[in-house]
């Protein structure tokens, strides 16, 4: 049997179009969907206590959008 390492630089040696059915393939073979829900739950958890605690400072959309693009013109 060919090793992960052996068929990852085979793959990545494919075309971009092939990679791309390669990774649809290989998704939908695994039995089980990843439990995304509960990574979530932790995030929104963790960023909820940030803003309680102080930790972040919030700003409003004006604000990050100017410091987002500044400089970009």
């Amino acid at each position: 049997m060919p090793t992960l390492e052996a068929v990852r630089r085979d793959a990545l040696a494919l075309s971009n179009e092939d990679r791309q059915l390669l990774a649809f393939d290989l998704a939908m073979s695994v039995d089980e969907e990843p439990n995304y829900s509960q990574a979530w739950e932790r995030e929104i958890q963790r960023r909820l206590d940030d803003l309680r605690s102080g930790a972040v400072e919030v700003v409003d959309w004006d604000e990050a959008e100017a410091f987002i693009f500044e400089g970009i013109d």
